[in-house]
C-alpha cells in the first residue's frame, strides 16, 4: 500500500530477518545443503552455554539414537490378503505403547539381519490397516495415508543419507508399498519414520483446541522386513519371556515389589521419577511419570478379581499449596501380540490427591522420614479374561503442584502387592491330589 520507498524498506527488513534466521538456524544445529549436522563438540558447546540445569537436560536429549525416540516393534501375523516382496521376510507391528495419531510420526530403528545374503539387498514394506478407536466426528473422517521414509545415520560424523529416495505411501485397503535398498554399512544406524498424513484430496479439518487424543483414531500398520530386524535395543520382547511367572491354580499371586524391583522410566526431557534408596520419588511438580514393577506375569486367559498392598507417603514441595495435588495409580498392562497387537491397561487402584501434609520439607516443619500412617489397600476388580501373552504392573504418578515419596507400610519400599485371580477349579483339584 505504501510507495516505492516503503517497498525498499520492507525488502531490506525481509533480507535482514532472513539472514538472522539463517544464523540462528546454524547456531541451533540445523542441517546444511548436504544433509549434515554440526560436529557433536560444536553442538555441545552451544548447549553448554545454557544454564546448567537446562544444559544437562538438553545434553541428555541430544543423542539422535536415544532409545526413547523409537517405538518398539513386535512380530506380527501378515495382514489379511496382502503380501510384500519375497516370502523369506517377517511382519512386524508397533507394540501399542505410542499410538500414532493424524499428522504424527512413529520412528523405528532397524539393523541388518545376520550375515550378508547372496543378493545383498534389504527390503521394507508397509501395509496400512483400518484405524482403531476414536469418537465422532473424528472417527468418521477418511483414514490417513501412511508415509514411510528410510534414512541411514552415521553417529561418528553426524551425517545421514537416504537410501530410498522417495517416500512410500500406503493407503487403507490398498496394496503394501515396498522398496529395496543396499544393506546398511557397518557403523551406520538404519532409521525408519512413519507419518500418518491426511489422504490426498481429502478434506482437512483442524481439530478443535483441547480435543482429547483419545477421540482421534490411531493409525494401524504392519511392516514387512527382509534381511532386517528391529534393533536389539528397541525391539519389544515377544512371548511371555524368560522368568514370566505363571498364575497359581488357586489364583493368589504375591508380586515382589521391593525397591530393587521398582524401575523408574527415564524421560527424554529430563526429570522423572527416581529411587532414593529408601523410597520412590515421583519426580518434579507437573510431571506424569511411570515406575515399572520388574518381571512379567503369564496370565493369558485368567481374570484378575482383586489386589491388595500397603503404602506410606510424604509430600514434597509442600509449600506449593493448592490443587491439583499429587496422586498415583497401580495399573496392570495386558500386552497382546499377533494381529491385534497393542496393550490393554487396567487401573487397579487410584489414590486420592495428597494435600500438603505430611511434609517432606523442613521449611514447612517436615522431614524426609515424616511418612503418613500406613494405608492398606484392598480393591476388587474384573480385569479379564486377559488376552495377552504376558502382563506387567506399573505405578503411574501424576504430580500436580507437588510430588510424593512412596514407601512400604513398615520399612523400606516393599509394597507387598498381592494379586488375586479367579481360581481354576480343575487345576486346583488336580493339585490337591
Amino acid at each position: 500500500r505504501g510507495g516505492v520507498g516503503d517497498g525498499a524498506a520492507a525488502q531490506h527488513k525481509h533480507r535482514a530477518a532472513h539472514a538472522r534466521r539463517t544464523q540462528l538456524h546454524g547456531a541451533a544445529g540445523g542441517r546444511d545443503a548436504v544433509g549434515s549436522f554440526p560436529p557433536r563438540q560444536e553442538a555441545d558447546a552451544h548447549i553448554a552455554a545454557a544454564t546448567p540445569p537446562l544444559a544437562a537436560a538438553l545434553l541428555s536429549a541430544a543423542d539422535p539414537l536415544d532409545g526413547l525416540r523409537f517405538t518398539p516393534l513386535r512380530q506380527s501375523e501378515p495382514p489379511g490378503g496382502q503380501g510384500a516382496g519375497g516370502g523369506d521376510g517377517t511382519w512386524w507391528c508397533p507394540d501399542g505403547s505410542r499410538p500414532l495419531k493424524r499428522c504424527g510420526f512413529a520412528c523405528h530403528r532397524l539393523e541388518a539381519l545376520g550375515a550378508p545374503p547372496a543378493d545383498g539387498d534389504c527390503e521394507i514394506a508397509i501395509s496400512a490397516l483400518p484405524p482403531s478407536g476414536g469418537a465422532p466426528p473424528h472417527s468418521l473422517a477418511p483414514p490417513c495415508d501412511l508415509l514411510l521414509g528410510v534414512a541411514e545415520f552415521d553417529p561418528a560424523t553426524r551425517t545421514r543419507h537416504t537410501p530410498v529416495a522417495e517416500l512410500l505411501r500406503a493407503t487403507v485397503g490398498g496394496a503394501a508399498a515396498s522398496a529395496r535398498f543396499p544393506r546398511p554399512r557397518p557403523g551406520l544406524a538404519c532409521l525408519v519414520s512413519v507419518c500418518a498424513a491426511p489422504a490426498e484430496h481429502a478434506d482437512f479439518t483442524p481439530l478443535p483446541w483441547g480435543a482429547s487424543p483419545a477421540s482421534v483414531p490411531s493409525a494401524s500398520y504392519r511392516l514387512h522386513l527382509r534381511h532386517l530386524t528391529p534393533h536389539h535395543a528397541t525391539a519389544a520382547p515377544s512371548g511371555p519371556g524368560p522368568g514370566a511367572i505363571a498364575v497359581p491354580a488357586d489364583g493368589v499371586m504375591p508380586v515382589a515389589s521391593g525397591l530393587p524391583r521398582l524401575k523408574p522410566r527415564p524421560r527424554l526431557s529430563g526429570g522423572g521419577a527416581s529411587g532414593t534408596g529408601v523410597d520412590v520419588r515421583s519426580g518434579n511438580p507437573g510431571e506424569v511419570n511411570i515406575v515399572d514393577v520388574a518381571g512379567y506375569i503369564a496370565g493369558q486367559g485368567r481374570t484378575l478379581v482383586g489386589v491388595s498392598f500397603a503404602y506410606r507417603y510424604v509430600v514434597g514441595f509442600s509449600g506449593n499449596a493448592g490443587a491439583p495435588g499429587p496422586k498415583f495409580a497401580l495399573q496392570l498392562v495386558d500386552q497382546a501380540a499377533g494381529e491385534g497387537g497393542g496393550e490393554s491397561v487396567h487401573t487397579l487402584f487410584q489414590s486420592p490427591e495428597a494435600g500438603c501434609t505430611p511434609s517432606w520439607d523442613r521449611a514447612t516443619g517436615g522431614s524426609p522420614t515424616n511418612y503418613s500412617a500406613p494405608v492398606a489397600v484392598q480393591e476388587w476388580c474384573n480385569a479379564g479374561p486377559l488376552r495377552g501373552e504376558r502382563q506387567s504392573l506399573r505405578l503411574v504418578f501424576t504430580n500436580g503442584r507437588r510430588n510424593i515419596h512412596l514407601a512400604g507400610a513398615v520399612s523400606g519400599c516393599d509394597l507387598g502387592i498381592t494379586l488375586v485371580f479367579e481360581p481354576r477349579a480343575g487345576e486346583a483339584q488336580a493339585g490337591d491330589k
